[in-house]
């Protein structure tokens, strides 16, 4: 089935579209709702051509995605998505890689074990669920949470898992967004493989975040049902080098260009795959390595001119400041500043946080007489 759609037989229309309040307690718990969910699903009232059940098409309310028409690449069309597909090929994250071991071994002997993978962005959260499909063999359900708001999909998901032949591993991005009580539903899920007394075909969920503390404050009780939390780390210069040096030799090989500048882009991505490929597309075009840091106004080994106001603006004020007030005298929303700059100044030791607010360090002080 199409994404937004679902099938579902002739009560559980009257469920999703009238008269709510005859089959929905004022405050229903998870299971009340499945309950009724699952009641309405299995009591079909007609039959159709074949004995098959009487089926209706529901949209979702947001996206109708069965009226786009799909893509079909021909035998011609270029190749422009490289995802490494074992974990030799998967550069850096030690660690990462001898969890993700672990967790093939626990799969494959004894029984399918959830993970999260957490990271800033850009990092590499999503290659490592999909490297994981790719190990396992696996069917892959991708979903973010705003699209699991409707029960009807949770339903949908569950259905498809069972009637996977194959393991199945559902994918939440941006976990850290599902609400609480959409949290709640998947507990016992998790947990027994069990919803209501219906039992699912036991699976693998993985979620990904760049804000793990949420998850441990707001959907405490799902966080402990993953038994794999996997941390990725920052990569280095030559790390960076060899991700996308191996990027180019996969999707364009035809296209030279100067070891050196794959060194200087490393040197420039802020430590972070999604920024150095960014980067070395620019450099595919344009030829020139000063060409491509200008275009993204980049002045010293990552930063920008943003990093560099931010680091300007707290040595001006040279005493500690908080981040919306930081954030709108630098001219920029304090969220982007909070989740695009901040990390990478923290990390580099530039500025620091404080209970008061945050300063710049001497190490910053010192990189702004330079430049």
């Amino acid at each position: 089935m199409d994404l937004g759609e679902i099938i579902v037989g002739l009560p559980i229309i009257k469920w999703i579209l009238g008269d709510k309040e005859e089959i929905t307690p004022s405050n229903p718990s998870a299971n009340d709702l499945f309950d009724k969910m699952w009641e309405a699903a299995d009591n079909n009232c007609g039959e159709g051509e074949e004995g098959k059940p009487l089926e209706i098409t529901i949209k979702h309310k947001g996206l109708d995605v069965s009226k786009i028409k799909e893509y079909i690449p021909d035998k011609e069309a270029k190749k422009f998505i490289y995802r490494p597909d074992t974990l030799e090929a998967y550069i850096g994250q030690k660690s990462a890689k001898a969890q993700l071991k672990s967790l093939i071994k626990i799969t494959k002997t004894l029984r399918p074990i959830h993970l999260i993978v957490s990271g800033w962005a850009g990092c590499g959260k999503s290659t490592i669920v999909f490297l994981l499909q790719k190990l396992l063999d696996a069917e892959l359900i991708y979903r973010i949470p705003e699209q699991l708001n409707e029960p009807e999909e949770i339903v949908k998901i569950l259905n498809q898992i069972n009637s996977n032949k194959k393991l199945t591993i559902l994918f939440l991005d941006e976990i850290h967004q599902l609400k609480q009580k959409t949290g709640e539903l998947f507990y016992p899920i998790l947990e027994d493989f069990i919803i209501s007394e219906k039992n699912i075909k036991p699976f693998i969920f993985a979620g990904a975040t760049t804000n793990l503390d949420i998850i441990q404050t707001k959907l405490s009780p799902l966080y402990d049902r993953i038994h794999f939390k996997i941390h990725l780390t920052k990569y280095d210069e030559q790390e960076l080098t060899t991700i996308i040096s191996n990027y180019k030799k996969q999707l364009y090989p035809d296209i030279k260009i100067k070891k050196e500048d794959l060194k200087i882009i490393a040197k420039n991505a802020k430590q972070t795959p999604r920024i150095a490929i960014a980067l070395l597309l620019k450099l595919l075009v344009e030829k020139d390595i000063q060409t491509v840091l200008e275009q993204e106004d980049i002045i010293y080994e990552g930063l920008n001119k943003t990093d560099v106001k931010i680091m300007g603006t707290l040595n001006e004020f040279n005493k500690p400041i908080g981040s919306k007030a930081l954030s709108q005298v630098v001219g920029i929303t304090e969220k982007d500043y909070l989740v695009i700059y901040e990390n990478y100044l923290c990390e580099k030791k530039f500025i620091i946080r404080t209970s008061r607010g945050r300063i710049l360090t001497e190490k910053g002080k010192k990189i702004l007489k330079e430049l």
